[in-house]
């Protein structure tokens, strides 16, 4: 397995916002809490790590009606595009809306091939899954993006961003 690049952030900063223990963060994160205390003490870790903090961040103001204060990670630039779209359509959270995913996502497949020219490794693998993913829910119809189909797009959306 090769060896997670870590990228700066102020970790500690994104820990004292929560409003819960440190070793609950831990656990939604999935790491350990020794592992959290050292990423925090030394102000940097890996990118996977950074997006979930982000992501609880976001799900905790949410759920407060805050504003979001972290701004979001920026993905590779030829990713940008595709993965601002396919969170936009994974925020859809009323079944009435559920329509506009596809319009939302029209563009996402040749965004993907073209960025895929220029894509190695792990952004490759994800961007294969990407249009997987958008050939099978197109299949199977507008209705099964509430079957877990965002929820999948939401995870493979995170995955671009961190490769």
């Amino acid at each position: 397995m090769p060896v997670q690049t870590t990228h700066p952030a102020d970790i500690q900063a994104w820990l004292d916002g929560f409003d819960l223990p440190l070793d609950a963060v831990a656990v939604m994160l999935g790491v350990t809490y020794r592992t959290l205390k050292t990423y925090a003490r030394r102000g940097e870790a890996p990118r996977t790590v950074l997006l979930a903090l982000d992501r609880l961040a976001w799900s905790e103001a949410r759920l407060c009606g805050l504003p979001r204060v972290t701004p979001p990670l920026a993905p590779r630039p030829e990713l940008a595009e595709v993965v601002r779209l396919m969170n936009l359509a994974a925020a859809i959270d009323d079944p009435s809306d559920i329509y506009d995913v596809p319009d939302i996502l029209r563009p996402v497949p040749a965004l993907l091939v073209d960025a895929r020219k220029v894509l190695r490794g792990p952004a490759r693998r994800a961007s294969v899954a990407a249009l997987d993913l958008l050939k099978q829910e197109h299949r199977r119809g507008q209705d099964a993006w509430m079957d877990g189909g965002l929820e999948r797009l939401r995870r493979i959306a995170t995955a671009l961003a961190a490769a």
